[in-house]
């Protein structure tokens, strides 16, 4: 199941860079890696952020206004004492919209807001059955980013990240079962052409 995930992810980036000919110069691709944290009072506030990592690819709507589509990986740890080793994986797709203000030449600030669907898949080294849930996120993002050269930009974003889990089949339909919030510090790197 997730071969065919990341196969069909892996498909639309390269579909998405081969159209780079069409928004020549204003187009970015972007790897980030950063230390998602959970906040806000959930089951999932009980799960340690290990990290967090993607891509994404952006191509500018206007002066001002870039479209962006990304990939995202987040790995977290159940963090209570003497409990078993779990481990959880979000995977998230989506795609935002995001306002470029340019402070000066080469420094600017982005603001984004994004949509995308979000699949969580719990592990253990028990002989756990894994078990996998998904629903929608909505992304609010502020990044800073310094154009070092002519074709590269180095950044540092803050994330705020919601994800809405589709109603549960084994416990309680209540939103403490259903939400995840996270808040991600990352650094990005990203190639211009």
């Amino acid at each position: 199941m997730y071969r065919t995930f990341f196969k069909i992810i892996i498909s639309i980036f390269i579909v998405i860079s081969s159209c780079q000919n069409l928004y020549s110069q204003k187009s970015n691709i972007s790897f980030h890696l950063g230390y998602p944290f959970t906040t806000g009072n959930s089951f999932f506030s009980f799960y340690d952020g290990k990290i967090n990592t993607g891509l994404s690819y952006s191509y500018l709507l206007s002066k001002k206004f870039c479209l962006k589509f990304s990939l995202d990986y987040g790995r977290f740890n159940f963090d209570i004492r003497n409990s078993p080793d779990v481990n959880a994986n979000l995977y998230k797709i989506r795609s935002c919209i995001g306002y470029n203000y340019h402070l000066i030449k080469r420094l600017k600030l982005l603001t984004e807001v994004g949509l995308g669907y979000s699949l969580l898949n719990y592990s253990s080294k028990l002989n756990i059955q894994d078990n996998n849930e998904n629903g929608i996120n909505i992304l609010s993002g502020l990044g800073l980013f310094y154009n070092f050269h002519k074709n590269y930009e180095l950044g540092l974003s803050l994330k705020y990240d919601y994800t809405y889990l589709e109603k549960p089949e084994v416990y309680s339909n209540i939103s403490y079962n259903r939400e995840i919030n996270t808040t991600v510090i990352e650094i990005i790197f990203a190639h211009l052409f």
